[in-house]
């Protein structure tokens, strides 16, 4: 069984791919995609670590946490309709809307 690292690095450039794959995911969110594998900054040069994704449901709501792991950044949303999270996600990421905020102290249980 796979994973979708290896699914990612055996991609052949510029094929196309079943939407139910790991490769099908990459393809049709390119923006996404780099923020979860991680990416060299523009800026700096140096590789900016995987961020991370959680999901939940709160009050019949998905809601998502982005974390941005090298900038120790994070941005929260909410959607009503959970099969359109990664599309808003990737338009976000796409038209530079990812609303970034300084992640405070975690709290302790």
């Amino acid at each position: 069984m796979s994973n979708w690292k290896d699914d990612f690095e055996e991609m052949p450039k510029g094929e196309s791919f079943n939407e139910g794959t790991w490769a099908g995911f990459f393809v049709r969110f390119p923006n996404l995609t780099d923020f979860i594998r991680g990416s060299l900054d523009a800026e700096s040069g140096p590789q900016i670590p995987p961020g991370s994704l959680t999901f939940w449901v709160e009050e019949g709501r998905l809601k998502c946490c982005l974390k941005c792991k090298g900038k120790g950044m994070v941005a929260f949303y909410c959607v009503e309709n959970p099969s359109s999270i990664f599309e808003e996600l990737e338009e976000r990421f796409r038209s530079g809307r990812v609303e970034w905020r300084r992640e405070g102290p975690r709290k302790r249980s």
